[in-house]
């Protein structure tokens, strides 16, 4: 800035004003020059708006002529400025090489005082004063008066926007401190002098809102909105839509999050490892499924909740309702609710749902948003939702929505019910009761009985909270009763509408076909904890191929879950749910019923078969035509089967008695009594025989009743409790003969002598066992005749007759048709050879014990091939051969381990350990 000459001059510009922020005034002692419109006002307010710069001749006359300057623009601005220093002083205007300057101070022009307080602004608290200080010398549009197109066009817009700016900077630090009321007239004022300025606007609403004039800020919007719309026919920008976001109330904002959530950790960790990690254009797209109750939408908001300020430019929740009494929310109309909360004016908003997808892409271009997309009923109707910027969707359903994993690359997070400690947790903090007052163990149960489910677990809080927390024991006892489980955690919300588990199970059903929902409800029948694809097909009626899109579908939607490969289970009360419906159609649920024990006892009879130890006394009905049941390859498939169905198969036997289908529970007990005495289950064995017997007394059924009480004696037996043993083979033998059943009486005879034997009684036992070989004899039944043999000669070995015993097994290996009982010759051919050893004629004993051996393999009986490397290892040992018997002890003790056998009385783990580490340590093979 170029200096004022020395001389004479202070008086000419100390006393001087220029105001050019409204309308142009000119003051010289406090009083208004007048100055004729003209030139020579925009002369004068051009010096004034370059802040004490020198001013061009060519600037002043393009200000002052515009495009039509005189032919000597020089003599005609020396003309001007001539006669403007006669009216304000010689000295405030001076010549400069190039131009003319203003030289006054900077208070003394309203222009260069407002740009200077804005270019310094001190910090707070202050600076609030000065914003103020700076806006009050604004008193309308810049350089009004003067005629000027060029002061107009470049020179008021640029102070123009500095004051807009310095309004909205004022109006931010008075919301963020609390004084919005200061704010609203303030702004209500200025946004009608800039009716198209959005960001003012968008404080205006934010501040009507602050104060708690929510409907006045909503009409404010409408206002701006319609205005923008009529004269710009646009929708709002990114400013206004986030305020009209931030309006309460809105359909689509996301709901309060819970305050009694616990746990969940490993699935908010999941969601938090796929959030986005910068601004790369990609969506992440999450699938949070899981079935009904589980809490997927309580985690969802909870999880969104704690992110959302990694979305500043919103987020949005959309209820899609594929479940729920409310129709279901359609791509088009979601797609309007969306676009509509961002400020779209709904006329336009096109009426396609492709141009609508493609408009909410458009809108979230570059923005950062979370969306909620809550109770999805499929792919299809999340896709067109999706938004193509760096912005995170999660969408929640029952439904896998495979088709998003796989076309849209959506990660999938499968939630699960709560663990036990989580269910202690909510239980004690959704109760508002202090968890001190509570018995854990009681706690433990009502979690269980509740499924862990958490919303089932709520409903049982529910109820705790209302009983003050001593009703405890009474919920746990209501919920104990399966058939009342679900009535006790399904509850009535306000306006009497249902919210418990029994509703949430129903809206699932809304999407399976009739078959399907057909299907889960005789699913639920099943007794065990899961179920193999071909139980599965006998129990719906139709064959493993068809069942299996079924069950696929179930699995879909979590109604069944698949936790190994082609087997399935229900959760324990979505299983009690379905067990109600097919209550409903009382004949379907009977032949369902009929079909699961006929799968049952005829898969049974084969695996025992295969087993290949002694037939059955009991007889099987009839397989139904459309039941098609397991077949086994050996004696470990046999096994592996019976342990993975073990429990389902105890629980069949329970259901069958219990549901009236009497002749399915004695003879499925029958066909399990080989197994469980292989398992050593002595208290399984005797449950289900004990069920067995009742159901056959029921029924008056005496063939039934004579074979239960064999088996129960056999139970008796295992546990080594003799004497009960005794008395039930007694009464099975009675039982048997009364029926003439001379098979059963001989069995019945056989088993008793061998209780006598085991309880130290040999003569007795031999006596009884010498009657069961006698009638076999007199049957002609070759396969009695031979297993009794068997247990005579076992008996003369107690008492160390060893020749009688050879005797009673060359007699039993002579039998006529013993070729056709080849499961049985192994064992008597090891118990000959257990004759021979003590005769002493050990080369013949090894020679028996490995043709026996050679049997069991050709039998695939792994159990009797076991009992025999532990004899023929006992023989080798009293022949001085160690190491030989070393070798058959640690192979027989590797079937043990490998097969899981447990049969004690003959073989067991610690006998074959304690013989083994009887030899000492392994000698050294000489060479």
């Amino acid at each position: 800035m170029l200096e004022p000459k020395s001389g004479n001059r202070k008086g000419d510009v100390t006393t001087l004003e220029i105001r050019v922020l409204g309308p142009f005034e000119v003051l010289k002692d406090g009083r208004a020059i007048t100055l004729p419109q003209g030139r020579l006002r925009a002369i004068v307010a051009t010096l004034a708006d370059a802040a004490g710069e020198v001013v061009s001749v060519d600037t002043l006359a393009t200000a002052v002529w515009g495009a039509r300057p005189p032919l000597d623009v020089r003599a005609s601005l020396q003309t001007y400025i001539a006669r403007l220093r006669q009216t304000l002083g010689r000295h405030v205007i001076v010549t400069a090489p190039r131009g003319y300057q203003l030289c006054v101070e900077p208070n003394q022009v309203d222009a260069w005082l407002f740009l200077r307080l804005l270019s310094d602004l001190p910090p707070a608290p202050e600076i609030v004063n000065t914003l103020d200080d700076a806006l009050a010398l604004w008193r309308g549009t810049p350089f009004t008066g003067v005629d000027s197109s060029w002061l107009a066009e470049t020179r008021a817009p640029r102070l123009t926007e500095c004051y807009l700016d310095a309004v909205a900077t004022r109006a931010d630090l008075k919301l963020a401190a609390g004084t919005s009321s200061d704010v609203v007239a303030d702004l209500r004022t200025v946004t009608q002098q800039f009716p198209l300025h959005e960001p003012l606007w968008a404080r205006l609403i934010a501040a009507l809102q602050s104060t708690g004039q929510t409907a006045a800020a909503i009409a404010c919007y409408e206002e701006v909105h319609e205005r923008i719309a009529a004269e710009l026919g646009v929708d709002p920008g990114t400013a206004l839509q986030q305020a009209r976001v931030s309006l309460s109330p809105s359909r689509i904002r996301l709901p309060h999050d819970t305050a009694d959530f616990v746990g969940r950790a490993d699935v908010l960790a999941a969601l938090d490892g796929l959030l986005p990690q910068g601004a790369d254009g990609s969506t992440a797209v999450v699938v949070l499924d899981g079935a009904p109750g589980v809490g997927k939408t309580t985690t969802a908001i909870h999880w969104a909740h704690s992110v959302a300020e990694r979305f500043p430019d919103g987020q949005f929740f959309l209820d899609l309702h594929a479940t729920g009494p409310g129709p279901e929310l359609e791509p088009s109309t979601a797609l309007e609710l969306l676009l509509r909360e961002l400020g779209a004016a709904p006329m336009n908003i096109p009426d396609d749902v492709d141009a609508r997808s493609a408009l909410l892409r458009s809108r979230l271009a570059e923005r950062r948003v979370l969306l909620l997309l809550d109770n999805a009923r499929g792919a299809d109707q999340v896709r067109p939702l999706l938004p193509g910027s760096a912005s995170m969707v999660v969408v929640t359903s029952r439904n896998q929505l495979r088709g998003l994993v796989a076309r849209d690359g959506a990660d999938r997070i499968a939630l699960a019910e709560f663990s036990a400690d989580e269910s202690i947790t909510y239980l004690t903090t959704a109760s508002k009761l202090s968890r001190s007052r509570w018995n854990l163990r009681m706690l433990s149960d009502l979690a269980d009985l509740c499924g862990r489910l958490p919303l089932a677990l709520a409903v049982a809080a529910e109820q705790l909270e209302q009983r003050m927390g001593y009703g405890d024991r009474r919920l746990v006892s209501q919920l104990r009763a399966a058939s009342r489980r679900i009535d006790v955690l399904s509850s009535t919300g306000d306006g009497g509408l249902d919210r418990g588990v029994r509703a949430v199970f129903r809206r699932s059903l809304d999407s399976l076909t009739p078959e399907q929902a057909k299907a889960f409800a005789v699913l639920g029948l099943h007794p065990g904890p899961d179920f193999s694809v071909d139980c599965a097909a006998a129990i719906v009626g139709s064959t493993a191929g068809e069942v299996l899109p079924v069950l696929d579908r179930l699995v879909e939607i979590h109604l069944l879950d698949q936790r190994q490969p082609r087997r399935y289970q229900l959760h324990d009360l979505l299983r009690l749910y379905a067990h109600e419906l097919s209550g409903e159609d009382q004949p379907g649920r009977d032949a369902a019923l009929d079909r699961l024990f006929a799968w049952y006892v005829h898969s049974a009879a084969r695996a025992r078969m295969v087993m290949g130890q002694c037939t059955p006394l009991g007889t099987v009905d009839e397989l139904p035509a459309t039941v098609v049941p397991r077949e086994f390859g050996d004696v470990e498939d046999a096994l592996d089967w019976f342990d993975v169905e073990r429990t389902a198969l105890l629980g069949a036997v329970e259901v069958a008695t219990a549901s009236g289908h009497d002749p399915a529970a004695w003879q499925l007990a029958d066909q399990l009594s080989n197994y469980l005495a292989v398992r050593a289950a002595h208290d399984d064995l005797t449950r289900v025989q004990q069920i067995a017997l009742e159901s056959a007394q029921r029924r008056g059924n005496i063939a039934a009743q004579a074979v239960a009480c064999n088996e129960l004696g056999l139970a008796y037996s295992l546990a080594d409790k003799h004497e009960r043993a005794r008395g039930y083979f007694r009464q099975a033998a009675r039982l048997f003969s009364s029926l003439g059943d001379d098979i059963g009486h001989a069995r019945a005879l056989g088993r008793l002598g061998a209780a006598l034997r085991w309880s130290g009684h040999l003569d007795r036992a031999i006596a009884v066992q010498q009657s069961a070989v006698e009638i076999c004899d007199r049957a002609g039944d070759t396969d009695e005749l031979v297993l009794a043999l068997n247990e005579l000669a076992l008996s003369y070995l107690a008492v160390d007759d060893f020749d009688q015993a050879a005797v009673a097994c060359r007699q039993a290996l002579s039998a006529p048709e013993t070729s056709n009982t080849p499961h049985l010759q192994p064992y008597v051919t090891d118990t000959l050879a257990q004759a021979l050893t003590g005769l002493g004629e050990i080369d013949a004993a090894l020679r028996c014990y490995r043709r026996a051996m050679v049997q069991a393999q050709a039998q695939r009986d792994k159990w009797c091939e076991t009992a025999i490397l532990n004899n023929l290892g006992r023989a080798l040992r009293s022949a001085g051969r160690g190491e030989e018997a070393r070798a058959h002890w640690e192979e027989a003790l590797e079937n043990i381990d490998t097969m899981d056998l447990v049969r004690s009385r003959e073989v067991s783990r610690e006998d074959l350990v304690t013989q083994i580490r009887s030899l000492g340590e392994p000698q050294a093979v000489s060479t």
